[in-house]
């Protein structure tokens, strides 16, 4: 009888450790749109720097929209359909929104001028502040993305923090992921915060991560699909192919999903492949609409 009591005891105990740091912890999605960044393809928006530090600032302070509405300006966060914490979520992106073009345009639109002269396309991102009172390294949280026309129960995952090709981030970075350890008050603010930044880095992850932090701000692995420069097919050509690679596989989705020990955050994702007039896409050509694959890129 003394060795049932024993081990439910220590059943309880487990369960309760479990749900307590389930209620520490909170990590909440917010799926945005922004300017396009893929510097392992040359492509980085000049706006990008002015969008992160909206997303960071979001993400810091609970904010669904900060420096206005896309539709106006390439460095504005706006959330769509979220955000999402500690649950599962659905929202819906155009085709247009995940696409980078060889020459300037802005959500399928080739303005010449004003705000978005300078622009290459939009993408999607899955921007996300995590927190927690029990700290946490990079490695301790894990993406976990799904693709529609991968085989089912493909599941692509990759921790935060790690060695190059082991994880996303070897440090913190100021227009990327910023880390903040909340001091010996346990908690935000209080003037004992120590930032994680390029300023202030920590110490690079290795074999592991050894920097621990309370709150992770990071702008999000972002989808997008883009023209090949050396390609002498034109932007609405590659984009036919873009889109109907995705076509094959419609309704296109795709899945994000970040957790921290056992706590989690998931949004999926559908493209919506229909073809709007007067945009890069020639009305009268949704025949050409077949999907290309989406890659997660920093």
């Amino acid at each position: 009888m003394k060795g049932i009591v024993s081990g439910l005891l220590a059943v309880f105990l487990v369960g309760w450790v479990f749900f307590a740091e389930a209620r520490d912890t909170e990590v909440v999605l917010y799926p945005t749109i922004g300017p396009v960044s893929v510097p392992s393809f040359g492509i980085v928006s000049p706006s990008f720097a002015g969008f992160a530090a909206n997303t960071l600032f979001a993400l810091q302070n609970g904010r669904r929209d900060v420096g206005g509405r896309i539709l106006f300006t390439p460095t504005a966060f706006n959330t769509i359909g979220g955000p999402i914490s500690n649950r599962s979520g659905k929202v819906k992106v155009s085709v247009y929104d995940t696409w980078a073009t060889k020459g300037n345009s802005w959500r399928g639109l080739t303005p010449s001028n004003g705000p978005f002269a300078g622009e290459r396309g939009t993408q999607f991102r899955a921007a996300v502040a995590i927190k927690s009172r029990t700290a946490f390294s990079l490695a301790d949280i894990v993406l976990s993305v799904t693709y529609a026309d991968l085989p089912p129960g493909t599941v692509i995952s990759l921790p935060l923090g790690g060695l190059p090709g082991q994880g996303l981030f070897q440090s913190f970075e100021s227009n990327r992921i910023v880390g903040i350890d909340w001091g010996p008050d346990g908690g935000p603010g209080g003037g004992d915060d120590t930032v994680y930044d390029s300023n202030n880095p920590g110490k690079p992850c290795d074999t592991k991560c050894e920097t621990k932090v309370n709150e992770v701000l990071f702008v999000g692995q972002g989808e997008v699909g883009f023209a090949d420069p050396s390609n002498p097919a034109s932007d609405a050509q590659q984009f036919a192919d873009y889109a109907a690679f995705l076509q094959q596989s419609a309704p296109y989705t795709f899945t994000y999903t970040y957790s921290l020990r056992g706590v989690s955050s998931t949004v999926t994702v559908a493209v919506d492949l229909t073809a709007r007039p007067g945009l890069i896409l020639p009305p009268g050509q949704h025949h050409r609409f077949r999907p290309f694959r989406l890659y997660p890129i920093r």
